[in-house]
């Protein structure tokens, strides 16, 4: 046997120097603000490809230049203006067989990368079970199968979330016996080709998970478990990201997914009404600094494979039995915890500090935890005003307001 070693003092920037990234995910939420991170605090780092699918017309360089436009990256621009030249799109499908990629731009990466940050997935809570299996699972399972190519692999990050396992009450950092095997789920939504079937087999399928988006990713774990073998493998947990807090603009954000949506809706007046226990916990977490703890997982994984990865080259050697992944979950809950009560105060006490200039109506929510409750003030607050606004509107020969 033979045992590689290397001096842990090595820095996060030294770790990057000099080697590629490969980033799934790139042109979403966090892939962006990730993609800027590296570039401005690793500028040795050699080049970062982008997995980038053609989307509503535009190809991979249109999309990528759209990144780049975006406000998330002008610090960047002025410290680092050259940066672009370091940022590569690869055209490919994280849904598609051998993720999409022309075999030229699979050999480039093979070559290349030796960091890998798997992001890319489908967050909707309602999405199709056979969407939500061929990106979430079966396109963890293809950017393994790419890994295991790699030359000079030093880093596979899986990017899971801390909600994969939230039927548990306590939810620790180490993997959990996922609700289907996934060779199983791929012939279910393979054989099942009647939609409508499938979606009836949908509640006994999720059995204790609440939605396609948090069993899909309790599958994609064990995937990555399975697949993984020797290979340098971390999964990454966080809670529900949010803007950022401090950097590179302090409050960005490009979506209104989630508690983002709540803000925008409360503060917009279209939002009257929400079902909401106030005194459990919110679970936030900018992405800047989850970004930053991301980053910091890929560092310690590369560290660890230098200083105790163990090459068998000894015929005769028994291989060890692979470990589990490390795993980091990356909550608020334990240090800073937030209850959704002080979540909305805070939107009150902001909200006029800070309007939209796109309100419709004056700021009014409210909360209850309660389905009964919630669903009479639904008809109070949503239905009955919006059917008066749409009367009114037609008597007066206007259209109605969108």
């Amino acid at each position: 046997m033979v045992i590689e070693t290397m001096d842990t003092s090595g820095s996060l920037p030294d770790v990057f120097k000099d080697t590629s990234v490969l980033i799934s995910g790139g042109t979403g939420f966090m892939g962006k603000v990730l993609t800027e991170k590296l570039l401005r605090s690793c500028p040795d780092i050699k080049n970062i490809y982008l997995l980038i699918r053609e989307k509503k017309g535009k190809n991979f360089d249109q999309r990528l230049e759209e990144i780049f436009n975006d406000p998330l990256f002008s610090v960047v621009d002025k410290e680092y203006p050259k940066f672009r030249y370091k940022v590569n799109g690869i055209p490919g499908d994280i849904a598609a067989p051998g993720l999409g990629l022309s075999p030229e731009d699979r050999e480039k990466i093979i070559q290349e990368v030796g960091i890998v940050f798997h992001g890319a997935a489908t967050v909707r809570f309602d999405e199709k079970l056979k969407i939500a299996f061929n990106i979430n699972i079966r396109g963890t399972r293809e950017m393994l199968a790419l890994a295991k190519d790699m030359k000079n692999l030093k880093a596979f990050v899986h990017i899971s979330t801390a909600y994969a396992n939230c039927h548990l009450d306590r939810i620790e950092e180490k993997l959990y016996e996922g609700p289907i095997d996934h060779k199983r789920l791929e012939q279910i939504v393979t054989n099942v080709d009647d939609d409508e079937l499938l979606e009836a087999l949908l509640p006994k399928l999720l059995s204790k998970w609440p939605n396609t988006y948090a069993y899909t990713k309790a599958v994609a774990e064990q995937v990555v478990k399975e697949f993984a073998g020797n290979l340098p493998v971390t999964i990454f947990r966080p809670a529900i990201v949010v803007g950022t807090a401090y950097e590179p603009v302090i409050g960005w954000t490009d979506n209104v997914y989630g508690p983002t949506g709540i803000v925008v809706g409360a503060g917009c007046g279209v939002l009257r009404t929400l079902q909401a226990d106030l005194t459990c916990d919110a679970n936030i977490v900018p992405v800047d600094m989850c970004v930053n703890a991301l980053i910091a997982c890929a560092w310690e994984c590369v560290l660890q494979r230098n200083n105790s990865q163990v090459l068998l080259t000894n015929q005769e050697t028994e291989p060890e039995k692979p470990e589990d992944p490390k795993i980091y979950n990356y909550v608020s809950t334990v240090e800073k915890p937030l209850k959704w009560g002080d979540f909305k105060h805070l939107i009150e006490v902001h909200r006029n500090s800070v309007p939209t200039i796109k309100a419709m109506w004056y700021y009014f929510l409210v909360t209850t935890k309660y389905r009964f409750l919630s669903i009479i003030f639904t008809y109070l607050l949503h239905y009955f005003p919006a059917l008066i606004i749409d009367s009114a509107a037609k008597l007066t020969g206007k259209e109605s307001p969108k």
